[in-house]
């Protein structure tokens, strides 16, 4: 499972409790948020795979080393390709978040959108 914020900081109206997140990610939440709980992704730069959803996310691990390369990189393109079931945000600089369908997990709870907080859609990329 992994959450990205979008957009402008939002800071929250009650701090969230978890040392595993920096004190601004406790303190502020993404005007725009997507949360994958049981879709596959992988991190790209160009042609080659930084890390995914099965990395090691402990501190050092690939997860976490791959998802930093796409902080603070501005979101410049999507696609949208249902037959395949997946979707992909390009970010400048040629980095890329794929996401697709976990065909593995009968649940479709994918992932999620989030507006200022609040749950503004889902979808299971049938």
């Amino acid at each position: 499972m992994v959450k990205l914020a979008f957009g402008s900081k939002i800071k929250r109206k009650r701090k969230i409790k978890n040392d595993k997140l920096t004190a601004e990610q406790r303190e502020y939440e993404g005007e725009f948020g997507i949360f994958i709980k049981f879709a596959n992704w992988i991190v790209g730069h160009r042609q080659a795979v930084i890390c995914c959803n099965d990395d090691s996310n402990e501190v050092g691990g690939l997860m976490l080393e791959g998802l930093s390369q796409i902080v603070s990189r501005a979101v410049v393109g999507t696609e949208f390709k249902p037959e395949q079931k997946r979707f992909t945000l390009n970010f400048e600089d040629d980095y890329y978040l794929v996401v697709t369908k976990n065909e593995l997990e009968s649940i479709d709870d994918n992932y999620s959108l989030s507006h200022l907080g609040q749950l503004i859609g889902f979808d299971s990329i049938h």
